[in-house]
């Protein structure tokens, strides 16, 4: 099994110069589970305890990957769900996407902006669209939901792999593999298709065939769904027929991730994060934190569940800790709602090496300026705890990725011990 200790991890700062780039600065436990309001001090936010994932797509697709995945984290983004909840087109393909008016077009890419950086393979393709729909049958417009693993590249061949929902022919796609070199593979009874190695002198004059090579250098192919990974994360693909058919652990049966995503409720776009992925990220530099002395402490939470949605017309952001102790939650809602309700940006400390200008364009009390009220609520039963503090965000940030960009850069000094 692969862990993150094994590979080789890129630095954060490439997330945020990304950012830059595309523009963007712009109750006791007891056996049945209980739903109480925590009992928080004059003056802090009204209770928020609703939790109703019957409908979450999260859930649904937490269920349909490999617990393998967990140490490698979850970036999740509902690009069908997004676009409906705006009244936004949903062309499938570039054909159908041309033929919008320019009004249609902006709605269409106005949806997506608040979701997170979604796989690396959507964005390499993304500028050879056209020759990727002939040759291989499939582009960014035939995705519906995508979720990748791993940490976060913008500027470096990609180190996650990816699951997506989509529109594809499965038979097209597959000749479309072997006449770029791709060789079928077989193992524990899942075929795959891996890249030929390649080189300079190859791919040249094919840039079509080194970004797939790159992108996807396994591929497994299933009904409705695409499995792909870089060189990294390799062997984690043939786990997904395995999990579709209850032979493999999935995701979806961690108490810690399966909790956080039902407490999310239904987002357009989520991230799970184990506790040292959130911390104690393997990069060059690590982020750096000081706790100010007017901080009391939380208690040890193992996980992290960040999302974004819009519910009758709000949009909202939502974060969540998952306790291994029943008693953990209710104790750490008042402490978590005050250290975010006046939380200044960690990024000088965590980020020393952004310039002057970088710093002046980020948020520098970040939860502040996105969200409204505070409303915090928790959740016990006899597996754990979680604390859900969730936010209408105000009118400028509705639709915008800076509460993902507390993530990316991990800006999370509020969450120390």
């Amino acid at each position: 099994m692969i862990t993150r200790g094994s590979r080789k991890r890129f630095g954060l700062i490439a997330v945020c110069l990304a950012f830059f780039v595309v523009g963007i600065v712009a109750c006791g436990s007891s056996a049945t589970p209980v739903e109480v309001e925590p009992t928080l001090a004059p003056g802090d936010p009204t209770v928020y305890a609703e939790r109703n994932p019957a409908n979450s797509r999260l859930l649904t697709v937490i269920a349909e990957l490999p617990l393998s995945f967990k140490e490698e984290g979850v970036w999740f983004a509902d690009y069908f769900q997004a676009r409906e909840s705006a009244g936004a087109p949903q062309p499938a393909s570039l054909t159908e996407f041309l033929a919008l008016s320019e009004s249609e077009r902006e709605a269409y890419q106005a949806a997506n902006r608040g979701l997170v950086q979604g796989p690396s393979l959507l964005a390499d393709i993304r500028g050879d669209i056209r020759e990727w729909d002939q040759s291989l049958g499939f582009s960014n417009f035939s995705v519906a939901v995508a979720v990748s693993t791993g940490e976060i590249s913008f500027w470096f061949p990609p180190t996650e792999a990816a699951y997506m929902t989509l529109e594809y022919d499965q038979e097209r796609l597959r000749q479309g593999l072997l006449d770029m070199g791709y060789v079928e593979g077989s193992k524990n009874g899942v075929t795959y298709y891996d890249a030929p190695r390649s080189t300079l002198e190859s791919t040249r004059s094919d840039p079509l065939s080194f970004i797939a090579y790159m992108s996807m250098n396994r591929v497994v192919l299933g009904e409705g769904t695409l499995a792909v990974s870089g060189v990294q994360l390799i062997d984690l693909l043939p786990s997904f027929p395995g999990v579709a058919q209850g032979e493999v652990p999935s995701l979806g049966d961690d108490v810690a991730f399966s909790e956080l995503a039902a407490s999310l409720r239904n987002p357009l776009s989520a991230v799970l994060l184990t506790r040292s992925m959130v911390l104690e990220p393997e990069v060059a530099k690590p982020p750096r934190y000081e706790k100010p002395g007017e901080w009391g402490d939380l208690h040890q939470w193992e996980a992290l569940g960040m999302g974004y949605g819009i519910t009758e017309g709000a949009p909202w952001m939502a974060l969540s800790l998952f306790y291994p102790d029943p008693d953990a939650a209710k104790a750490d809602a008042g402490e978590l709602t005050l250290r975010m309700s006046d939380y200044d940006s960690a990024l000088r400390l965590t980020h020393p090496e952004l310039r002057e200008e970088q710093l002046a364009a980020m948020l520098k009390r970040p939860l502040d300026a996105i969200c409204g009220a505070l409303n915090t609520g928790y959740r016990s039963d006899e597996n754990g705890s979680t604390l859900t503090i969730r936010c209408n965000m105000k009118d400028e940030f509705g639709r915008n990725v800076w509460w993902s960009v507390l993530l990316n850069m991990r800006d999370l000094g509020f969450l120390l011990p």
